[in-house]
């Protein structure tokens, strides 16, 4: 089949525009009463059922995106579309539920893929190594600790904390709990700048540190405020 050419296009969108100012136009579920069956589920699963039947044409079965370089113009499209976009407390809950509720089946599937695409694409690994990752700080991860903190300081720190980890918004427990520096300089081994994190909660604080740097300040503020107002009376 040819492409339409654009002057048919726009006549054809411009005389449904028109048909629906004027009235002449109604669709028939409209006429009918009932809701467009393309929305409900029964509707979709027709229509899903009924393009099975249908062959798919040889051109489809290729993947025409695999080696073609997208520009940097369409990234930033794409990019920019979805900045600002709010996302509702029903779609997050979703989302949470979603990525939580995941079988050990399903956990080794995703496992065992990412490994055979490691194997199979070493040259990956480069792009996420040094410079060439979006974490990257400048090389801070390679600087040594303060002679402060120590084994016996983390034991102490895990056991103010009540061993277990701070973050309010955990869902890992009976995780392995690491003690992390709020205002992430491996110098500063104060008490107030440490606190106790798990595993999953640690590992995400290297991403958005404004937030959690905030957020962790914010705990051993409202938990230690006493304790903190005496230190700065003396």
């Amino acid at each position: 089949m040819g492409k339409l050419p654009e002057e048919a296009k726009n006549r054809m969108i411009n005389t449904l525009k028109k048909k629906y100012a004027d009235g002449e136009y109604i669709p028939w579920w409209i006429k009918k009463g009932v809701d467009n069956p393309a929305q409900t589920k029964k509707g979709r699963k027709k229509i899903s059922d009924s393009r099975k039947e249908i062959p798919m044409p040889e051109t489809f079965k290729v993947n025409w995106i695999k080696g073609r370089k997208i520009s940097p113009d369409i990234c930033k499209k794409m990019s920019d579309s979805g900045k600002g976009r709010k996302v509702s407390e029903k779609t997050k809950e979703k989302l949470r539920l979603l990525h939580t509720n995941i079988s050990d089946e399903y956990r080794k599937k995703l496992s065992d893929g990412r490994n055979n695409f490691i194997k199979n694409h070493p040259e990956s690994l480069e792009r996420l190594r040094g410079e060439n990752c979006h974490l990257w700080k400048g090389g801070i991860s390679f600087e040594p600790y303060s002679k402060e903190f120590n084994t016996w300081v983390k034991k102490q720190i895990k056991i103010r904390d009540g061993n277990k980890c701070q973050n309010p918004h955990c869902k890992n427990e009976g995780g392995r709990l690491h003690v992390h520096h709020i205002d992430y300089n491996k110098k500063n081994s104060d008490p107030f700048n440490l606190i106790t994190l798990c595993n999953s909660c640690h590992s995400a604080s290297n991403n958005n540190r404004e937030y959690w740097e905030k957020l962790l300040t914010d705990i051993i503020m409202i938990k230690y405020k006493n304790v903190l107002l005496e230190v700065v009376n003396e």
